[in-house]
């Protein structure tokens, strides 16, 4: 047996964005003596420093995964995650020739970002404060730096009369019924219908693509 055996990083999926990764798996399979060991190389690319087990070391330390039947598993909980960076991990697999065991060239891998921070949104119009004649948009900005803003979601209330904009209508209540913006890094909300010598409160919140 001289062929090396294989192996693949299954989870995280590559280009993916998490609030937290607390098990990192994949598939290994070698047609000769069968897979011994598969161990995981894990790197924070943005200051290419790897995980030794204990803390972040300039050294690379492949880490030993549990195998069996064809899938290893790495309980990657205790690993102090950086949020807002981001990781490769690759796999290599050994087999089980003596005296010498055929291993496996590590192959790509796949990175993924780890992102606890919520992104952060702006009311652009309308200013705080501020008396119009008439507001026809409501506007915005969001941003977040790793994952990216997936939706951004207002709530408007007319607290005059106690009432809030269910997306149709007015309905009285003083809750918060948060309805979808349009646009993400620039965001718009066409106005509901406005009553003059009213007083309104608009508030955004932004969702990323690690659900933060």
């Amino acid at each position: 047996d001289g062929t090396a055996p294989s192996s693949s990083v299954t989870y995280p999926t590559n280009n993916t964005k998490y609030q937290s990764l607390s098990i990192i798996s994949g598939l290994g399979s070698d047609v000769g003596s069968g897979v011994s060991l598969v161990q995981i190389l894990i790197k924070m690319t943005d200051n290419t420093t790897y995980w030794n087990g204990t803390t972040w070391d300039a050294a690379q330390t492949w880490l030993t995964t549990s195998f069996s039947s064809g899938q290893w598993n790495y309980n990657s909980s205790s690993v102090s995650w950086v949020s807002n960076k981001w990781y490769l991990v690759q796999s290599r697999a050994r087999d089980n020739v003596t005296p010498t065991p055929n291993q496996e060239t590590p192959g790509a891998g796949n990175s993924f970002a780890i992102d606890s921070t919520p992104p952060v949104t702006t009311i652009v119009l309308p200013v705080n404060n501020a008396t119009y004649s008439s507001l026809p948009n409501i506007t915005g900005n969001s941003d977040d730096p790793v994952a990216g803003v997936s939706s951004v979601k207002i709530a408007i209330r007319n607290t005059t009369d106690t009432q809030y904009w269910d997306g149709s209508l007015w309905q009285a209540g003083d809750i918060d019924s948060w309805v979808n913006a349009t646009g993400t890094v620039n965001w718009t909300y066409s106005s509901p219908p406005w009553t003059g010598n009213k007083t309104y409160i608009v508030k955004s919140y932004a969702i990323d693509a690690a659900n933060n």
